[in-house]
C-alpha cells in the first residue's frame, strides 16, 4: 500500500470510528485559536448536539414523579469563540433545542412531545504540551461546559393515551467536563492538518418544570411538578478529530459513549 493511501485509510478509520461512537461533546476546535488579532483570537462556529440516550435515568429521591428520561436531545446553535493567551478558548452559544422526556407518576408511564425552545452555553477548553514521543508532539487538554434550554409541552400520553387541555413548560440543564490528550499530523498531499484526540467525560443534567405540566386523560385533570430530576453519573471515554482544510476554516466531530450515547459536530471560521 502506498503511503497516500495509507494516510488516506488513516483519515477516513478517523472520521468512520468518532461517527459511529455516536456521542457528544464541546463541538469546537480543541486547538486554542491563539491571537488573529492584536490580543486575542476570533472565530464563529456553526455546532450540532445530539445525544440518542442516557445510561440512567433522572430521578428525584422522594419525589412522586421520577425515572425521567431523555431521549432525542438536539442542540443546535451558533457560536463565539474568543482564543487568550495562546493556550485558551472561552465561548458562548445561543441557538435551539427539542428533546422527548418521559417520566412516571404513581406507577404510570407519562411521555411527553416539546416545542423547539431556546438554547444557550457557555464553555472554556484549553492546551497544553504535555509530552514528545519521537518527533511526534503530545498535548494534554480539557473542556468545561454548561448549558440551558427552555421548551413548552406541545402533547402529552399516559400509558398510552392522549391528553387534552396540555399545558407546562419545561427547563433544563446540562454540561460537560473533558480532558484529552492530542496529536497533530499534515496530510500534505492534501493541503490537509488533522488533530486526533482521546480521552474521558463526565456528563451531568437536570430537568424540571417551570409550569406545572397539567393535561387531561380519560376525563381526569392531571398536574405534574418535575421537582429537577437529575443524573450526575455519566461518565466514559470520548474520541474527536479537528480537521483543518484552510488556514480559516477548522471541522470538528466528537464522540462519548457508555455514559450517553451522544454526537457533537461543528464547522469554525477563524478572523
Amino acid at each position: 500500500m502506498s503511503k497516500k493511501m495509507l494516510q488516506l485509510v488513516v483519515l477516513s478509520a478517523l472520521v468512520l470510528f468518532c461517527t459511529n461512537a455516536f456521542a457528544g461533546g464541546s463541538g469546537n476546535p480543541v486547538e486554542p485559536l491563539k491571537a488573529t488579532t492584536k490580543h486575542l483570537g476570533v472565530a464563529a462556529a456553526f455546532g450540532y448536539d445530539y445525544m440518542a440516550n442516557r445510561l440512567f435515568d433522572l430521578d428525584l429521591p422522594g419525589s412522586s414523579s421520577d425515572d425521567t428520561s431523555v431521549n432525542d436531545l438536539h442542540q443546535v446553535y451558533g457560536k463565539i469563540i474568543l482564543g487568550f493567551n495562546e493556550t485558551t478558548n472561552i465561548y458562548a452559544k445561543v441557538g435551539g433545542a427539542s428533546y422527548d422526556p418521559s417520566f412516571k407518576s404513581n406507577n404510570s408511564k407519562i411521555s411527553l412531545e416539546l416545542e423547539d425552545g431556546i438554547f444557550a452555553g457557555l464553555g472554556l477548553n484549553k492546551l497544553q504540551p504535555f509530552k514528545n514521543i519521537g518527533s511526534l508532539p503530545i498535548d494534554l487538554g480539557f473542556d468545561i461546559q454548561a448549558n440551558m434550554f427552555i421548551n413548552n409541552v406541545d402533547t402529552v400520553s399516559r400509558e398510552g393515551a392522549s391528553g387534552t387541555s396540555v399545558d407546562g413548560t419545561l427547563y433544563g440543564l446540562n454540561g460537560k467536563n473533558s480532558i484529552y490528550l492530542t496529536c497533530k499530523y499534515t496530510i500534505e498531499q492534501l493541503k490537509t492538518r488533522i488533530v486526533p484526540y482521546a480521552g474521558a467525560y463526565h456528563s451531568w443534567i437536570v430537568l424540571g418544570s417551570f409550569d406545572d405540566v397539567s393535561y387531561t386523560s380519560s376525563g381526569t385533570n392531571y398536574t405534574h411538578d418535575l421537582n429537577a430530576n437529575y443524573d450526575v453519573l455519566a461518565f466514559g471515554p470520548l474520541v474527536g478529530l479537528d480537521m483543518d482544510i484552510a488556514d480559516f476554516l477548522t471541522f470538528n466531530i466528537e464522540g462519548r459513549f457508555v455514559g450517553e450515547n451522544s454526537l457533537t459536530a461543528g464547522a469554525t471560521i477563524r478572523y
